[in-house]
């Protein structure tokens, strides 16, 4: 199994257990619950459905707001005057995360005690700056519950790891007649690659549609898509459009039972590794794909 991560940033907190830290690096491993109380639903139909609810947890932002200098900045309209601007609010993590002091503390250290090549020096620079590459790596390890750390691939991206997928095993692998299966809710990053590689290698790419009423893939029309002709299935584990958890357990035993038996399955993990556990182990898969500059 391979795991392609991005960005090989200190994951590790080194919270103390118990900390304040230690209890939001928890809490944030658990995606929110909605909550309804009895006096919001006494509240008028004609008030906004928005208004009714609130999410487990709700103090969080605020209380680690300040962990975060980028939203303290004000903005407004070009040109409007200091008064007229209002404090940030980010809402495209699913994009990007803002990082907090903690992290933009951690570049600015190795910028200023460690900066040189990796792997390509014998001077006191180089080796620790190896010495840190390397220890990132087994945190990160650590952090999926991968069975080793040479699981861990440094790509420059998610879209860089999927490629990677695509560009080597799956170009040296796929044939006439052989079949790849995507969703239609994926990211074009694992859309794109397959479309290449099948179109040179006279491999068929199938698509998994959407459940219209369920709004998440049709995994009844996947099972009947599923033949010793499929070698590889290749789909988000939270998807970045509908916010849905596939499952993933469900995925793994079809394709095992179902597929040409050496199917390999890729999960595009970069909705998922930030917000929930994710143990690779578990899961299942063969190739799992995750954004670094996506975890906080």
């Amino acid at each position: 199994m391979s795991s392609g991560v991005e960005n090989e940033a200190d994951v590790s907190s080194g919270a103390p257990a118990g900390s304040a830290e230690a209890e939001r690096t928890n809490r944030a491993q658990t995606p929110d619950a909605v909550t309804v109380s009895s006096e919001d639903t006494a509240h008028s139909v004609d008030e906004p459905w928005w208004k009714s609810f609130q999410l487990n947890d709700a103090a969080l932002p605020e209380s680690v707001r300040a962990d975060f200098p980028i939203l303290s900045t004000r903005v407004g309209a070009a040109g409007a005057d200091e008064g007229e601007k209002k404090p940030l609010i980010y809402l495209d993590s699913a994009a990007t995360s803002q990082k907090p002091t903690y992290v933009l503390d951690k570049l600015t250290d190795y910028y200023l005690k460690a900066n040189s090549n990796v792997h390509r020096g014998a001077h006191c620079l180089s080796r620790e700056a190896t010495s840190q590459y390397e220890g990132a790596r087994d945190a990160i390890a650590d952090f999926v519950n991968a069975p080793s750390r040479n699981e861990i691939v440094f790509t420059s991206g998610a879209t860089e790891a999927i490629n990677l997928v695509a560009y080597t095993y799956a170009r040296n692998t796929l044939g006439e007649g052989d079949v790849v299966i995507i969703s239609e809710i994926e990211h074009h990053s694992n859309i794109v690659p397959w479309q290449i590689v099948c179109e040179e290698r006279g491999a068929t790419l199938k698509t998994i549609p959407v459940d219209q009423d369920a709004g998440t893939p049709d995994w009844s029309a996947f099972e009947d898509m599923l033949d010793d002709q499929v070698k590889i299935v290749s789909v988000q584990h939270v998807s970045n459009v509908l916010g849905c958890v596939n499952p993933t357990d469900r995925i793994v035993e079809l394709v095992r039972s179902k597929a040409h038996a050496d199917a390999k399955i890729v999960f595009d993990a970069c909705q998922s590794v930030p917000h929930m556990q994710v143990d690779v182990q578990s899961l299942g898969c063969d190739f799992l794909a995750a954004s670094g500059h996506k975890m906080c």
